[in-house]
């Protein structure tokens, strides 16, 4: 989708850099103890290159041929991101206005992803299985959104609970590290046909992420509940 000459070249090799090292950092973040030190400081330098990857994301939009999935896969990275290290403080004043902000984000993304049913019957060249796949992933963020409503009504969330929306999103941001450089890279190497594998397959990372992103003991309590 891009090339490196249609774009200021420091800004674009920047943005691969940012998104590459993004990768290592996540997986020093998941592989280390949760809690210590290296696991603080790896999933701090992995916000901060993934953020600043997806804001130079919005400038390739911006300058370069419309891309709606390069839009939206940066926009869940800056939501991701924003939410993960804000569901960890303090809710008020401005931070209580920037998750409410970041909610209303999420919100939006799982509403462009559900106008897929449209898009699917409007447009010949869309495949239909997408009228499913879109709405799937819009799902996921209309749900997100919600909760993250519903954290801004609680009085005072427990712990375990931030830590978990925290894990969540953290969860989805790397699943953008895979899903990013897909979306970018897909066309030219797998084909276009394959548009519906590389844009909404990492999703499935998910879960697996998040739950190796949950401290040890959040996972023992979480296998608590489980029926024996």
């Amino acid at each position: 989708m891009f090339e490196p000459g249609e774009f200021n070249p420091l800004i674009y090799w920047v943005h691969v850099v940012l998104g590459f090292g993004s990768a290592l950092f996540v997986m020093v973040a998941l592989t280390s103890r949760k809690g210590s030190l290296l696991q603080r400081r790896s999933g701090k330098f992995f916000a901060v290159s993934m953020g600043a990857a997806a804001l130079s994301a919005l400038y390739f939009f911006a300058a370069g041929p419309p891309a709606p999935p390069v839009l939206i896969s940066a926009a869940a990275s800056i939501y991701g991101i924003g939410m993960a290290i804000l569901s960890l403080k303090d809710r008020k004043g401005i931070w209580r206005m920037t998750q409410a902000i970041l909610a209303i984000v999420s919100i939006l993304i799982g509403l462009l992803y559900v106008a897929f049913v449209a898009f699917a019957i409007m447009v010949p060249d869309i495949p239909i299985y997408l009228a499913l796949l879109g709405p799937a992933a819009g799902i996921l963020f209309l749900a997100m959104g919600w909760q993250d409503i519903g954290f801004l009504r609680a009085k005072a969330p427990a712990s375990n609970r931030r830590l978990k929306r925290h894990a969540l999103r953290m969860a989805l941001v790397a699943a953008e590290v895979v899903r990013a450089p897909a979306i970018s890279f897909g066309p030219p190497f797998l084909g276009d046909a394959t548009f519906d594998f590389y844009s909404f397959g990492p999703f499935l990372l998910i879960p697996l992420i998040y739950f190796m992103a949950l401290p040890d003991w959040i996972k023992q309590q979480e296998a608590k509940k489980q029926p024996a």
